[in-house]
C-alpha cells in the first residue's frame, strides 16, 4: 500500500505473519499508527516488543469478530481524525475483512497480505467460507 494512517493487524496475532507484515508496513511508513487486534489488552506489552514500537496499541473487539475488529478500527480511526487506513491479515480472511472495514470506514482501505502457514490455512478454510456466506447474506450493514 502507499502511505496510510493507521495500520489495523487483525487476529490471531498468534498467527505471527500478521504481525510480521504489519510491523513491516510501520517500518516503512513510521508516521503511521498500528492497531493490533488481540484476545486479552494484557499482551499489549508483548506486543509492542514483537513490533518494536512503543506507541503500537492494541485492541479487543467486542465481540471478537472480524465485524467486531472492523467497528474499532473505524471508531479508533474517528477519534484520532485518520483518514486512510491498511489492514493487515492472511489470505484466508483478506477479501471478507475488506468488505468487513469498508461497511465501517469512509476512507480508502487497503489490504495488506500475511504470509500464512499451509497447516493454518487448510484449518480455517471452512470456517472462513462460512463467515463470507454470512457477511454477505446475513450481516449486510457494519
Amino acid at each position: 500500500p502507499r502511505r496510510t494512517d493507521l495500520i489495523v493487524v487483525l487476529g490471531p496475532w498468534q498467527e505471527r505473519g500478521r504481525v510480521l507484515e504489519g510491523t513491516a508496513l510501520a517500518h516503512r511508513y513510521p508516521s503511521s499508527a498500528l492497531y493490533i487486534s488481540a484476545y486479552d489488552v494484557r499482551e499489549c506489552p508483548l506486543l509492542r516488543r514483537m513490533t518494536d514500537r512503543a506507541d503500537a496499541q492494541c485492541f479487543v473487539p467486542d465481540p471478537f469478530t472480524t465485524r467486531g475488529e472492523a467497528r474499532a478500527a473505524a471508531d479508533f480511526a474517528r477519534l484520532h481524525g485518520y483518514r486512510s487506513m491498511t489492514m493487515v491479515t492472511t489470505g484466508d480472511q483478506l477479501i471478507r475483512g475488506g468488505v468487513r472495514f469498508r461497511r465501517c470506514f469512509d476512507g480508502p482501505v487497503r489490504l495488506a497480505l500475511a504470509r500464512s502457514s499451509f497447516a493454518f490455512r487448510w484449518h480455517r478454510f471452512l470456517y472462513q467460507n462460512a463467515a463470507m456466506v454470512k457477511a454477505l447474506v446475513f450481516e449486510r450493514g457494519c
